[in-house]
């Protein structure tokens, strides 16, 4: 039984009919094996209908490893995120925490969006140096973002603050104000309100509601990246949203702020002389 996982199930020898079938329903309810079937009627109409009909029109005989090559570069098409929602039965706009990230990390090597915790003080953090300073030998630091628990980011200690303040004194209207501002506040971080300094992830059974910060950042010499573990890595394109977002909020210039209220004031009369 010490095998038993979520992706693993056993069955008691000479079990009765019951646990049998409670343990095939366990496994057919996680959709695996309609993903499977998917992959393998993709690849099969790839090779059947539509490679077969293109024999004709070949400039010369295909080598085996280029079928191998097309026919692999098919099924990654076809299991596209729209693909894989509807082979699995999910409908809507709105996307699954879990269609953000691959878990476990693809590549044991460092990349960016990969979100690793530190073996030593356990926070999390995020890697954001660009794939060409890894691939061409450049990277000798790793940039990388802090990423706080929701639980920990201070705007929700200070909800918990103003919240034990009210449960004190639930007669205080100022008081019930304050705790429902600190509120709005955590609320607005979750909602992506609270500016490019922040990006909010949501919880998944690998990482909790998370918020990272812009601001904190760290380099870490790559020799020493064993300090760290992978949890996981963002997938396409919430990967390169996080890393455009990080150097637009780095890249951005302050200019001198206008009268505004001035120039209304004169743009009103201006309407209303008309």
């Amino acid at each position: 039984m010490h095998l038993k996982s979520p992706i693993i199930n056993i069955v008691t020898k000479g079990g009765n009919i019951e646990e049998l079938r409670n343990a095939v329903g366990e496994v057919l309810s996680t959709k695996l094996p309609q993903l499977v079937r998917h992959m393998e009627e993709q690849q099969r109409q790839y090779m059947w209908s539509a490679l077969e009909g293109k024999w004709g029109n070949l400039e010369r005989e295909a080598e085996p490893a280029e079928l191998a090559y097309l026919a692999a570069r098919q099924v990654a098409y076809r299991l596209s995120r729209d693909t894989v929602r509807a082979a699995l039965g999910i409908t809507g706009n709105l996307i699954n925490p879990l269609e953000m990230f691959l878990y476990p990390s693809p590549s044991d090597q460092c990349s960016p969006g990969d979100i690793v915790r530190d073996k030593t003080a356990g926070h999390f953090w995020i890697v954001l140096t660009p794939a060409c300073d890894f691939e061409q030998c450049k990277a000798e630091n790793v940039l990388m973002a802090r990423i706080y628990p929701l639980s920990e980011h201070p705007l929700h200690s200070a909800y918990l603050v103003a919240l034990e303040v009210w449960k004190k004194d639930k007669d205080g209207v100022g008081l019930a104000k304050g705790m429902n501002d600190a509120r709005g506040e955590v609320l607005s971080l979750v909602k992506g309100r609270k500016g490019p300094r922040y990006s909010f992830f949501p919880q998944t059974f690998f990482l909790p509601d998370c918020v990272v910060d812009f601001q904190e950042t760290r380099h870490v010499p790559l020799k020493n990246d064993d300090a760290y573990e992978q949890v996981c890595s963002l997938d396409s394109p919430f990967r390169e949203g996080m890393l455009q977002r990080f150097s637009s909020y780095y890249g951005r210039i302050g200019t001198p702020d206008l009268d505004l209220d001035q120039i209304a004031d004169r743009v009103k009369a201006n309407l209303d002389s008309k």
